[in-house]
């Protein structure tokens, strides 16, 4: 009876051994596993890895195009970069922030909104979206002046009165005109014709260049305006295109006012040596002639 129970017992302790061994030996396996990472997951880490890294290099290159004043491109650029980090916002405010420089308002308001959304409200971007979003508001908010029809007199229908001539015919004293009277003007000394010619044509000059002067101011103003378009205050954009309208009307009056002087030198300088005008005047008729 001993013997038998220590056999048995010796059997038992047996078994439990090599239980014990093979759960050591699974738990150890299992442990080397997951200290070795996956194939699968060190390609996943490494493709992550190079698409951020091409999405920054698309960022740098929308960054430039973007001090270049290339903000369609700038735009598509940014775009590209945050579809492939989407991680990086400020991809997504450089979008709004090019396509507000573009004019193209309502995807600048849409892509500052979709940030604001996606962003924690105490994130530094929150404030520049915010600012844009008002600026936009601002430029399409500016008001517009509408000049009213000028209205035009209706025209006046002369009234045509109907006069009853007498039965008998009523003599009519015809009175004949009398003849033209022909006057002649002598031409002024030579010292001042020279100096009324040379007048008329230095003013001339100064005027043309004067009004030149003005056209460029207006046009390097123009560009100016075109270039800071969608960044200025609305009252702002007004003040500076009346400036710029009133300088255009001066250059075109200037230009004007100048040739007609200088057409007038010219004249009097032609018509130094000519002979005097002749002035034939009658009762309903004055005509100035002068005969080279």
């Amino acid at each position: 009876m001993d013997i038998r129970a220590a056999v048995v017992l010796g059997e038992m302790m047996t078994f439990r051994c090599r239980s014990s061994l093979l759960l050591f030996a699974t738990l150890l396996h299992a442990a080397t596993a997951n200290a070795r990472p996956a194939p699968e997951a060190a390609t996943a880490v490494k493709s992550a890895k190079e698409t951020a890294h091409e999405a920054a290099v698309v960022a740098r290159q929308a960054k430039a195009q973007h001090e270049a004043k290339q903000f369609v491109l700038a735009a598509e650029l940014y775009r590209s970069a945050y579809a492939l980090n989407p991680l990086r916002p400020e991809f997504l405010y450089g979008v709004g922030r090019s396509e507000q420089m573009a004019g193209h308002t309502q995807a600048a308001r849409e892509a500052l909104e979709r940030l604001r959304q996606l962003l924690p409200p105490n994130h530094p971007l929150q404030t520049k979206a915010a600012t844009s979003l008002v600026e936009m508001q601002d430029v399409v908010a500016e008001p517009v002046v509408v000049i009213p029809p000028v209205a035009v007199p209706a025209p006046v229908t002369p009234t045509v009165a109907v006069v009853e001539l007498p039965a008998a015919p009523t003599p009519v004293l015809v009175q004949q005109a009398p003849p033209p009277t022909v006057v002649t003007v002598a031409p002024p000394p030579v010292d001042s014709a020279h100096t009324l010619t040379r007048a008329a044509m230095w003013t001339g000059g100064a005027l043309i260049l004067a009004g030149i002067t003005m056209a460029i101011w207006a046009e390097v103003d123009r560009g100016m305006l075109a270039d800071a378009l969608g960044t200025i205050r609305g009252p702002d954009a007004t003040t500076r295109q009346d400036h710029i309208n009133t300088l255009s009307t001066g250059s075109v009056v200037a230009v004007a006012a100048g040739a007609g002087a200088l057409a007038l030198g010219l004249y009097w300088r032609i018509g130094e040596a000519a002979h005097a005008p002749v002035v034939t005047a009658t009762p309903g008729n004055v005509q100035l002639s002068w005969r080279f």
